[in-house]
């Protein structure tokens, strides 16, 4: 995505934002953590999912009610040491 700086978990943060070689944003939320929904609330969560960019969400089954009705899941399942990604295209009708 060009993003060059330092990529890292946002695990106790919750959101990381990058910005790429393009000037578009890039954001990466970790909700393992999260508490309640209230906490997204706090940093923006409805403005940054409508803001049309790029979100990697783990765990998002923690906030259900705030995903977009089209949406990319990306699956990774680790199996004897080995990773096996799935793609699905969400669109909630």
């Amino acid at each position: 995505f060009g993003v060059e700086d330092y990529i890292s978990s946002p695990t106790y943060s919750i959101v990381n934002e990058y910005e790429t070689k393009e000037k578009k944003l890039i954001y990466h939320f970790d909700l393992y953590r999260l508490n309640d929904e209230i906490e997204l609330l706090d940093i923006g969560i409805e403005e940054i999912l409508d803001s049309n960019s790029v979100c990697f969400i783990e765990w998002p089954e923690k906030i259900i009610n705030f995903l977009p009705d089209n949406y990319v899941r990306v699956n990774i399942e680790v199996k004897d040491e080995e990773r096996i990604f799935s793609i699905e295209v969400v669109e909630v009708k």
